[in-house]
């Protein structure tokens, strides 16, 4: 049963990943060398913190540097330099959903990979959450829709190749792995991802009503699943085209 409080985690899990996804396709220059991306000494004891289970530390940063006005890109919080704030956060949770989320778009309206008051590019700071907690398949969610949004699908399969093979998968993972191949135009794995999620309870019609739109739903059947490794979809850089 999908009691509001389901569906208001599920929103927020789900939404971070949507709007990178429906950003427009953003012309940023290619990072160069991801693997100079090393993690900054911490001035806090057994820093820096995992952003899914360090809650102790969570509201004492989110207070003073990711409040609601950051994260909606409007203004700095501690400082006037909202770049700033983002970079703090995410020095102290390199891993932190949210945050990254909100850069990436920051960067997109900007157009520009790099910002004063940050130590790393965007792309750095991308890495060193996957390098941090590579388990954590939320930060390759995120990683990998800049990659696409960047036109970098090489680099944006490297994730979805681990993401597909993570074997702790919930209904809001299935849900944006759906929602990354149907950007990315693999359509039938994007309707396999949705019958799992769904059929795990997924409160959310989004991406079935994406297939649907471009006649490319189809009913679950129970004794026909979908089989990509049969599909006939073909790559193609991802639209942001809603009429499609």
């Amino acid at each position: 049963m999908n009691t509001p409080m389901n569906i208001l985690s599920a929103r927020l899990s789900f939404l971070a990943i949507f709007i990178v996804l429906t950003l427009p396709t953003s012309t940023l220059a290619e990072e160069g060398n991801t693997t100079q991306c090393e993690m900054s000494p911490s001035e806090k004891p057994d820093s820096p913190w995992d952003y899914r289970t360090r809650k102790d530390r969570l509201e004492l940063v989110e207070s003073r540097h990711f409040t609601r006005q950051v994260e909606l890109l409007i203004r700095g919080e501690s400082t006037i330099n909202l770049a700033a704030d983002i970079a703090y956060t995410l020095r102290m949770f390199p891993n932190h959903h949210r945050a990254l989320a909100s850069l990436v778009r920051y960067a997109d309206t900007k157009k520009t990979n790099s910002f004063v008051g940050m130590k790393y590019s965007v792309d750095c700071y991308l890495q060193r959450a996957v390098n941090f907690k590579e388990d954590d398949p939320q930060t390759r969610i995120i990683y990998a829709s800049h990659l696409i949004k960047n036109r970098r699908l090489d680099k944006a399969r490297a994730q979805l190749e681990y993401l597909e093979q993570y074997n702790e998968k919930n209904s809001t993972l299935n849900y944006n792995i759906g929602l990354i191949f149907f950007f990315f135009f693999f359509l039938k794995k994007s309707l396999q991802y949705a019958h799992q999620a769904y059929s795990e309870g997924f409160p959310l019609p989004g991406l079935k009503n994406k297939l649907v739109k471009i006649g490319k739903w189809i009913e679950p059947q129970p004794n026909k699943p979908i089989d990509p490794e049969n599909s006939s979809d073909t790559p193609s850089i991802p639209s942001v085209d809603e009429s499609r």
